[in-house]
Order: C-alpha cells, then structure tokens, then sequence
C-alpha cells in the first residue's frame, strides 16, 4: 500500500474534522493509499501538543513554511482561516506538495485566480472540501425543483443555521 505523508496547517474545529477524514480515509476508499498523518501545524505550541495527541499526529511544528519545504511531505492540507489559504496554498504548491484545503478556498477571487495559478503551474493535485454537497435536505429539495412538483422557481432563499459559532471569540466568527 501505498503511503502519503500528510501536514496539516491548523488544528482547531477543521483540523479535528479532517483528521478524523484522514483517518477514515482508507475504510471508505480502496485506492491503495494510506495517509500518514505525519504532522501538524499551529501556533501556539501546548494546545497544538494535546491536538497531536487527541488527533493522532506523529509531530508538531509552528512554522507552516518550514513544513510545507520538507522532502517528506507529499500533501498539505489546509484547514485555517480563509484569509490565509493562498499563501498556503502557493507555498506547497511552488515546493511540488499537493494541495487539500477547506472552503472557502480564500478571501478574494485574486487570491483564489493566484493559489489556482500556482497548483495549475506546479501540476501538483489539488482538491477544495465541500463537505455539505450530499445533506439529504439539499437532495430532496433538488428532486423536488427537478420533478416540477414545486412548479416554477423565480427565486429561493436559503439559510444554514448553526448555534456553535455565535461566540464573538470563536476564530473567523468576526469575519
């Protein structure tokens, strides 16, 4: 089988979720490859030790731009706040890493054009996490609309709620 060695920059919330994809990965697809969660990026080095630990992670490290120019790292997954993706993403991508980050992909369409530019050029794989495509409600309002039992749609406003991030603390929730 073969092994990919993973970093991934952030772990918080998302970086606990694809943690866990990671380790899941190879119960749902049978490709022959094994991720290797081989280590994990933040800043501040105790709850980045216990995240490693809860996580699964083999190592830390604080500075994202040494691990994304290590040899040993085949992909880079990034699961930070959106307004530091491109970086990340050109980062791994100039030093030939492939490139899994969570949405949104960056802060600006110029951002994102740049980061695409940089995958694109360094002809590395690359993948943006919309993990809410398959939610049943959005399939059966698709079914709906698409059998024409709702009759003809002029306009439709949809809005996901969720009570975990109205925290004015929480990272990203002031954005």
């Amino acid at each position: 089988m073969k092994t990919l060695n993973v970093a991934l920059i952030g772990y918080k919330f998302m970086g606990k979720a694809h943690s866990s994809a990671l380790l899941d990965y190879p119960f749902f697809f049978k490709h022959g490859v094994q991720p290797v969660r081989k280590v994990i990026v933040g800043r501040h080095e105790a709850p980045l030790r216990q995240a490693a630990a809860d996580f699964g992670w083999e190592e830390v490290a604080t500075d994202w731009r040494t691990v994304v120019n290590r040899p040993d790292i085949d992909v880079v997954d990034i699961a930070t706040p959106p307004s530091t993706h491109a970086d990340i993403a050109v980062a791994a991508a100039q030093a030939g890493k492939h490139v899994f980050c969570e949405k949104p992909f960056t802060a600006t369409l110029a951002e994102a054009e740049r980061a695409l530019d940089a995958v694109t050029r360094a002809g590395v794989k690359h993948m943006l996490g919309f993990n809410y495509r398959r939610v049943p409600a959005i399939g059966l309002a698709r079914r709906l609309i698409e059998s024409g039992r709702l009759g003809q749609i002029y306009h439709w406003r949809a809005v996901y709620l969720q009570d975990w991030i109205m925290d004015p603390q929480f990272p990203g929730s002031g954005s």
